[in-house]
């Protein structure tokens, strides 16, 4: 099954995420302005993980454009987490550093499928001509 891609490259942060995944909300419906993915369906490298936990900055709100969240209720459809990003499917840049909202809880990758896989091409030539 396709999963979204969650990587690192020249210190820089990136996602790719399949229109096909089955996201928790319909981020293709009126008024959505992002897509909720439960973390089963989620993969990511070390090095992600890592860039994350060490280049974040929290909100002052409980919503920002990246949120990791715990679920209180745990169901097979959705999972025990999830993380949202407020742009929705395609290949994205992050950035260099990633705003999480207030209660967000960075443990939730945890959840995700660790993975060593190769950047996107696109993605290292994006960086690479953008510096």
């Amino acid at each position: 099954m396709e999963k979204a891609f969650i990587f690192c490259y020249a210190g820089h942060l990136g996602v790719v995420i399949p229109k096909t995944l089955p996201f928790i909300n319909d981020p293709f419906a009126p008024g959505q302005l992002g897509c909720v993915i439960s973390t089963k369906d989620i993969k990511v490298t070390q090095e992600a993980k890592d860039f994350i936990r060490s280049n974040f900055k929290r909100a002052s709100g409980s919503f920002a454009s990246t949120m990791f969240t715990h679920h209180n209720v745990v169901t097979p459809e959705h999972g025990k987490s999830s993380i949202a990003f407020l742009k929705g499917p395609g290949e994205r840049y992050l950035g260099k550093q990633i705003e999480i909202g207030r209660d967000c809880e960075l443990s939730v990758l945890d959840d995700c499928e660790l993975v060593d896989e190769p950047v996107p091409g696109d993605f290292m030539y994006f960086v690479d001509f953008s510096q």
